[in-house]
């Protein structure tokens, strides 16, 4: 029988890194909403013993639901010449 815990990481410091480790990668791959939610994504997976692959899975599917609105809005077009 398999057991889960609720893990995190162990010190504020290696959550810190984490959290700027994240904040990067974030920002390269140029996936803003990741960035802003993976952390509260997380939190609910804990709470609710999630796989990885549902984790992952919510990630993507709010990436994907913000990048859907940002392209409908007349914010993201390209100013005309």
């Amino acid at each position: 029988m398999t057991t889960t815990t609720k893990t995190k990481p162990a010190t504020t410091a290696g959550a810190e890194q984490l959290g700027s480790k994240l904040a990067f990668l974030t920002r390269v791959l140029k996936t803003p909403t990741i960035g802003r939610t993976w952390e509260q994504l997380a939190d609910l997976a804990r709470d609710q013993n999630w796989s990885h692959e549902e984790y992952l899975a919510a990630v993507l599917e709010r990436q994907v639901a913000g990048r859907e609105r940002g392209h409908s809005s007349e914010a993201w077009r390209l100013p005309t010449t």
